[in-house]
């Protein structure tokens, strides 16, 4: 016994990194982890893959859709921290292992799913980070539409940023089609406008 309850003794057996496929053994509880290739179509029909989801926000919309009763697959990398997702309902949200920079695996997760939000971004202002940050918002973003292409999914909602319309001196209205003019803009910024510009070609 200790002052805070019994000893847990750790379960003997295989020591070491989770499975790839598999969340950390801390979380196997409360969230179930699925490979989406072995899903029925009725398993997975009507569910939405959020990209990135366990990160700040998209574990803020993964738990919204949740709420208003939507059934969400939530993709995120083998070595992610899930603690975002916990205590999440299992009959409303399934987790699929991949990474979003390879379209066959954004593709393979959207077995079944009609719907996707790509919110899959590195966010740092750090130069060093640069190649990163670059690959993650571009070739994730371009992974993500062919994904969806393939797929045939019906929509597809991608989260930017304001850093993409520029900067402006002056009260007036800035949308899409105001000038980027950030020369000197950090790699997420420019990134982010990379992105952007991936994902507006994949769709004309």
């Amino acid at each position: 016994m200790t002052r805070n309850g019994p000893v847990r003794e750790r379960p003997r057996g295989r020591r070491g990194p989770a499975p790839e496929g598999r969340p950390p053994p801390a979380f196997s509880g409360e969230i179930q982890v699925v490979d989406p290739s072995s899903m029925k179509s009725s398993e997975t029909q009507g569910w939405i893959l959020v990209t990135g989801a366990n990160g700040f926000v998209g574990s803020h919309l993964v738990r919204k859709l949740v709420e208003r009763g939507e059934r969400v697959k939530a993709l995120v990398r083998p070595e992610s921290n899930l603690k975002p997702l916990a205590g999440l309902p299992l009959d409303r949200v399934r987790i699929a292992v991949g990474d979003v920079r390879v379209d066959h695996t954004v593709y393979r997760a959207l077995r079944g799913c009609d719907r996707m939000y790509h919110v899959a971004s590195t966010y740092s202002v750090s130069e060093r980070r640069r190649d990163t940050i670059f690959q993650d918002a571009v070739l994730g973003t371009q992974a993500a539409c062919e994904a969806a292409r393939r797929a045939g999914t019906e929509k597809v909602v991608i989260t930017s940023s304001a850093a993409t319309l520029g900067a402006t001196d002056r009260p007036e209205p800035m949308d899409e089609q105001h000038e980027f003019n950030l020369p000197a803009a950090n790699a997420y910024a420019v990134a982010k406008r990379d992105a952007q510009r991936a994902a507006l070609e994949a769709v004309e």
